[in-house]
């Protein structure tokens, strides 16, 4: 849980960073009336190689529903027949934390823009 938690915080720090620094880029070419600063990203958007399409589908659509799937395959293998058992609830409490931060990272990456 702590593993994709981390993932998923540090992608949307790095997402939101280059939403700063793009409105930062028009502020400057507002303010001089031209490209000051041009960042790689911006070009590199307009011609999104097929490679980067795929890799962006895999880390944030098919990552985390494969976590999902896996951890609630794990939670109905290990069912031990209660819910009083130490280690289920234990295994269901992390299930809920993973599946927490997997729903807000995709709804994250979904309406970021």
């Amino acid at each position: 849980m702590i593993t994709s938690l981390k993932y998923f915080q540090v992608t949307t720090l790095i997402e939101k960073q280059y939403k700063y620094i793009h409105s930062l880029e028009n502020e400057f070419k507002i303010l001089y009336g031209k490209e000051v600063i041009n960042r790689e990203g911006y070009s590199y958007l307009k011609n999104y190689p097929l490679i980067s399409s795929y890799a962006h589908f895999i880390y944030v659509w098919f990552f985390p529903v494969f976590l999902i799937l896996i951890s609630s395959m794990k939670i109905i293998k290990d069912y031990p027949g209660t819910f009083w058992d130490f280690h289920f609830l234990l295994s269901i409490i992390i299930f809920f934390g993973v599946l927490a931060s997997t729903i807000f990272y995709v709804i994250f990456q979904k309406y970021k823009r």
